[in-house]
């Protein structure tokens, strides 16, 4: 990849809550993660999850994520 060129985005839905954005996680686009995740913190959840905090769907453009890959505390 040259520096003229740019990385793949596609439009994904990511979650807000006061302000805070949850992203799905780059392994499976079906867990998502909040700031500082793996480091700071470890927690998961799912579009549900994240609904039912009262949290609004956002689209934004990330760079593709993985459909299938295994997401769990011993495998962040």
């Amino acid at each position: 990849m040259s520096e003229t060129s740019k990385a793949l985005t596609v439009e994904t839905t990511t979650y807000v809550i006061n302000n805070t954005t949850y992203v799905p996680h780059f392994r499976n686009v079906h867990v998502f993660v909040g700031p500082g995740y793996p480091r700071e913190n470890r927690k998961l959840y799912t579009s549900a999850d994240l609904l039912a905090a009262g949290a609004t769907p956002v689209p934004k453009f990330l760079w593709t994520r993985g459909e299938h890959g295994v997401v769990t505390a011993a495998n962040p």
